[in-house]
């Protein structure tokens, strides 16, 4: 998990049907923000941390991916 103001990144791993998501929810809001199942990481994700002044996520991944997520969740890079 990283905090990025009212934002909590999560990463989750699903073991038993092999599925990795990074999902943000907005706690004041009390909102869940997905993003496509096609920018999920193939392989277990091994890092998750915030920039708080760029306002943007990073997650790394065993299938070497490291992306950059916004604090909406969109796939930056």
């Amino acid at each position: 998990m990283c905090p990025l103001g009212s934002t909590l990144g999560t990463a989750i791993q699903d073991p038993n049907s092999a599925t990795y998501s990074i999902l943000l929810y907005d706690l004041l809001a009390q909102t869940l923000q997905e993003h496509s199942p096609e920018d999920d990481p193939l392989d277990e994700i091994t890092g998750l941390c915030c920039c708080p002044m760029l306002k943007f996520f990073a997650s790394a991944s065993r299938d070497g991916s490291v992306k950059i997520w916004t604090a909406q969740n969109q796939l930056l890079r």
